[in-house]
């Protein structure tokens, strides 16, 4: 429905008809309208592919950066993991009121360090969770035989890395992934009707 959310809709989805505005569901207009007159379902329609898209673009963003970061700091360790995970921790030290509503920190964040926008603003504060699984899966991982087979046979550490501790510790992060595109959608949704 998103993707084809332009020849699906009934109506156009901004044309106002203040004659008909506020009218209950009807088989001309199936979910009603709302003041200005506009069909609703088409409205639901045209809105879909926005949150729908927007969402997933986050929920990418954030999984691909947290899994990268978190192998990083699992297979290397030192400086870097104890940098990496320290800022984590600020991202996850925060009260349970802001993590549940994490609109309002990402906010005081970033209107205080940057401005941005609202995706920027959820990214920020949410790819710790993912940093963390992936991290623990990578220094699971990396004593395993196989790893060190590969070590023995002359992978350099971004092969390993790719062949390796990529496809094996994917399974957790995906189901981070899927569990999250919900929380985004809904965070995005508040976010929007903040006017941000």
């Amino acid at each position: 429905l998103a993707v084809f959310s332009d020849h699906l809709c009934p109506y156009d989805p901004y044309a106002q008809d203040l004659s008909s505005a506020l009218q209950a569901p009807s088989l001309a207009h199936p979910m009603g309208t709302d003041t200005y007159g506009r069909d609703m379902l088409s409205r639901v329609i045209s809105g879909a592919r926005a949150s729908i898209f927007s969402t997933f673009i986050l929920v990418a963003v954030i999984s691909i950066f947290g899994t990268i970061v978190g192998v990083g700091c699992g297979y290397y360790g030192g400086i870097m993991d104890s940098v990496m995970m320290r800022i984590s921790d600020v991202c996850l030290a925060f009260p349970g009121l802001t993590r549940e509503h994490p609109q309002k920190y990402a906010l005081a964040i970033f209107n205080t360090l940057f401005g941005g926008g609202m995706s920027s603003r959820l990214a920020v504060i949410s790819w710790p969770k993912y940093s963390r699984i992936a991290r623990s899966q990578t220094l699971a991982l990396k004593n395993e035989p196989y790893i060190h087979a590969a070590i023995l046979s002359g992978d350099s550490s971004l092969q390993i890395m790719l062949r390796h501790v990529f496809p094996n510790m994917l399974g957790p992060v995906l189901v981070t992934a899927m569990l999250d595109i919900g929380t985004m959608m809904m965070e995005l949704a508040g976010l929007s009707f903040l006017g941000l």
